[in-house]
C-alpha cells in the first residue's frame, strides 16, 4: 500500500517535472485573424520583425494561403510549442515590461511599433533579406518579363472584388467641373467600399494624376507600365490612355488570365519586382514593396468627399535608400524640387 501511493507521487512529480521540461523559452507568433492575405503577411511580418529585434523564437500560426509561401515550410509551428503564459501585445513596449520566463508574446494586426515597418527593413539588410527569402511562393513564380531598357511602374488598383460596392466617380477633373455634377443618390441601407475605407479605394483619378507626376518629374521618359486589379484591366487601360502621353506604354494580364485568386501569390510577388509602385493604403500592396526593390512608392495619405467625388487631397512618394540605410518621405506639394533631385539620382546615378 505504502509502496503503491511513493510510486504514484513517483510519477505525478516526474510528469510535472518533464511538462516543465517541455515548456518553450519566450516566443513571438503571428496573432490571425479574419482578415485575408495582405492583411496576414502584415502581422506575419510585424511579428518577425519582433521576434527579430528581440531575439525571441518566432512560431508560425499557419493562415489562409500560408501553405503556398515558403514560409509555411520554414518556420517552427505554433502546434510544436508550449508556453506558461500568453500576453497580446498592444505595442512592442509590452516585450519589454512583462519579461517573463516562457511567455508567448502575440501580434496583431494594430500592434504599434516603434518605427514604420518598411524603415526598419530598409535599415536592417540581414532582416530585408530574411523576410524576402521566406514571403516567396513555394513553386515557381510566372515571372512578368519586364523590359530592362526603360523604367517600369506598377500599379495596384483595388476595386472591390471581395468587398462592397464603390460609390464615387471614378474619372474627372477637379479643376473644371468639381461644382458641376450632379450627386448620385445613395442607398442607405448599403455600405460602399470607399464611403468606408477611402484610401482602400482612391478613384482611377488618383493613380492617372500620380501617374503624371512621376512621368513630369522623371523628364518625361518612356515608362512601362503595368496595371494590377481585381476587375477588367482593360476598361482601367483605356482610361488612362485618354489622358496620358503617348510614350506611357500599358499591359496587364488578359481577361483569361486575371483571375484574382490564382494570382493571388504570383501576382504580389511580381508587384515586387518593378522600379517603382503606385499603390492604395492596401496590406496587399504594402507587403509587394516590403520584399521589392522600388526606387519610388507612391500612396495616398489623405482624401476628402465633394458631392460624390472622392478627392485624394495628398499623397505621399517613398524614396528608400537602401545604401544609406535610411528612407526619405515627400509631399509632392511641398517638395517637387527635391524630389525630382532624389529621383534622378536613384534612376540615373547608380
Amino acid at each position: 500500500m505504502k509502496k503503491t501511493l511513493i510510486l504514484k507521487v513517483f510519477n505525478i512529480v516526474l510528469l510535472l517535472t518533464s511538462n516543465i521540461s517541455m515548456l518553450c523559452t519566450s516566443g513571438l507568433t503571428n496573432n490571425t485573424w479574419s482578415g485575408r492575405l495582405g492583411d496576414q503577411l502584415i502581422i506575419y511580418s510585424k511579428a518577425k520583425w519582433l521576434s527579430y529585434k528581440y531575439e525571441l523564437d518566432f512560431f508560425l500560426q499557419p493562415f489562409q494561403h500560408s501553405n503556398r509561401l515558403k514560409l509555411y515550410f520554414n518556420e517552427k509551428n505554433i502546434n510544436q510549442a508550449r508556453f506558461r503564459k500568453k500576453i497580446t501585445l498592444k505595442n512592442e513596449g509590452d516585450i519589454t515590461t512583462n519579461q517573463n520566463e516562457s511567455t508567448l508574446y502575440k501580434c496583431h494586426f494594430f500592434c504599434h511599433l516603434e518605427n514604420e515597418l518598411f524603415e526598419e527593413i530598409v535599415k536592417n539588410e540581414e532582416f530585408s533579406r530574411t523576410l524576402k527569402t521566406l514571403i516567396k511562393p513555394t513553386s515557381e513564380a510566372t515571372n512578368l518579363k519586364l523590359p530592362q531598357d526603360i523604367i517600369t511602374v506598377a500599379i495596384h488598383i483595388r476595386k472591390g472584388h471581395h468587398d462592397h460596392p464603390l460609390i464615387s466617380e471614378q474619372i474627372y477633373d477637379v479643376k473644371k467641373d468639381l461644382y458641376k455634377q450632379h450627386p448620385q443618390q445613395l442607398d442607405k441601407k448599403r455600405t460602399y467600399a470607399d464611403k468606408a475605407w477611402p484610401l482602400k479605394f482612391p478613384p482611377e483619378q488618383f493613380y492617372i494624376d500620380q501617374l503624371k507626376t512621376l512621368y513630369t518629374l522623371l523628364n518625361k521618359q518612356n515608362l512601362y507600365v503595368f496595371i494590377f486589379t481585381d476587375q477588367d484591366p482593360i476598361k482601367i487601360i483605356n482610361n488612362f490612355k485618354k489622358q496620358s502621353p503617348s510614350n506611357i506604354k500599358f499591359h496587364c494580364h488578359d481577361k483569361n488570365e486575371n483571375i484574382v485568386d490564382e494570382n493571388l501569390i504570383n501576382d504580389m510577388f511580381n508587384m515586387s519586382t518593378f522600379d517603382c509602385l503606385i499603390r492604395p493604403d492596401s496590406s496587399y500592396s504594402t507587403i509587394a514593396q516590403f520584399i521589392g526593390s522600388h526606387k519610388v512608392i507612391i500612396e495616398p495619405i489623405k482624401s476628402y468627399w465633394k458631392n460624390n467625388r472622392l478627392i485624394i487631397s495628398h499623397a505621399r512618394a517613398t524614396i528608400p535608400d537602401y545604401k544609406n540605410k535610411t528612407t526619405h518621405y515627400f509631399s509632392h506639394k511641398k517638395n517637387n524640387v527635391p524630389l525630382k533631385n532624389l529621383l534622378e539620382f536613384q534612376f540615373f546615378h547608380q
